[in-house]
């Protein structure tokens, strides 16, 4: 799971508190588990209601549900009236699973808009607004954004699902996911990915601002990791040595953390119309808070390959830049010149 916003540390929620669980997903169990869910047994699964209130039985809880296409305007009524009476609401909302996977495509790949509605009008109460999305693929969340002091990227977690929503929305454990799919603004984006063939100019929809709305490999914390003293074991190596990467990563914030640091390269010269970066090699750190540790890479010789203009999976001499970094939009960068055999 990945924490997408966290607005003014509105997570985790560590008080007892009056909270409203509304949605489609808030009792929901067989859409958690994911249209190929092969012997997945639906009365298996802990819905978010059920892992809540196991997690957190000191809280009031004032569940809502209701089933996917059904949220009418007695539905909404009834949802809205339990958030006045709660101290924040936790909106449960996503697609079916039958919606994605195999065979499966959408034209629009935002929320549906009955559950836009839903959240727009839970927004209205003035509580705070927690919402967990269920999907299986990358949606555009503009307008869920925007109504939401959290969000919480749960995908279709499977029989558990809503036990480990409550564990991360109750702080017992800490965010650390990252994106596997780049996020767009928009439909018209796509296709959008961090590793696109690089041209002379990328061109940018004239309507939107710049870039993405998550890039591959973001995700919060409720902790913040700083990165610093990026290092290469030489700047000059020749086609069949291997390099040698290094970085402090520190724990700045006030809780034990996970992060999962990133390491990409770019071809700068090549025969062939070079990506933008690759993620080559990631590794994953657990920090206290005030704790800092020195996270190492080795980049064999295949990590600079790539497929020439002879289609032969070879490296090429060249200058090539290594990036890291907690996403693939935030990284610190060395340059290493790959010499020919003989230079």
């Amino acid at each position: 799971m990945v924490l997408l916003k966290n607005r003014d540390e509105a997570l985790p929620i560590e008080k007892p508190a009056t909270i409203a669980v509304v949605g489609p997903f808030a009792s929901d169990k067989t859409n958690l588990l994911g249209r190929w869910s092969m012997k997945g047994q639906t009365e298996e699964a802990v819905s978010v209601e059920e892992g809540l209130k196991e997690v957190m039985p000191e809280a009031d809880f004032k569940v809502v549900g209701c089933k996917l296409g059904e949220l009418n305007d007695a539905y909404v009524s009834s949802a809205v009236a339990a958030v006045r009476e709660s101290d924040i609401a936790i909106v449960c909302l996503g697609e079916s699973a039958q919606n994605s996977g195999e065979a499966v495509t959408m034209g629009k790949i935002e929320l549906p808009q009955d559950q836009i509605n839903l959240l727009k009008a839970v927004r209205k109460c003035g509580k705070k607004v927690v919402t967990v999305l269920f999907n299986g693929r990358p949606l555009v969340l503009e307008e869920v954004l925007e109504a939401s002091d959290a969000v919480l990227e749960a995908w279709h977690p499977g029989t558990m699902g809503g036990k480990a929503v409550a564990l991360l929305l109750s702080g017992k454990e800490n965010p650390s996911g990252k994106l596997t799919q780049t996020f767009p603004r928009h439909s018209g984006q796509i296709p959008v990915a961090y590793n696109e063939r690089r041209t002379f100019t990328k061109i940018e929809p004239g309507d939107l601002p710049e870039g993405p709305q998550f890039p591959f490999g973001f995700g919060l914390s409720y902790t913040q990791f700083e990165y610093s003293n990026l290092s290469v074991s030489r700047e000059t190596l020749g086609i069949g040595d291997s390099l040698n990467v290094s970085v402090d990563i520190r724990n700045t914030g006030k809780r034990k953390g996970r992060e999962v640091v990133q390491l990409y390269i770019r071809d700068n010269v090549a025969t062939v119309v070079p990506r933008e970066k690759m993620l080559r090699d990631f590794s994953s750190v657990t920090l206290m808070p005030g704790e800092q540790k020195t996270v190492n890479f080795t980049l064999p010789p295949e990590a600079f390959k790539i497929y020439n203009n002879k289609m032969q999976y070879v490296v090429e001499p060249g200058e090539f830049v290594i990036m890291v970094g907690p996403d693939s939009q935030r990284l610190s960068s060395r340059k290493v010149l790959v010499r020919a055999d003989g230079e």
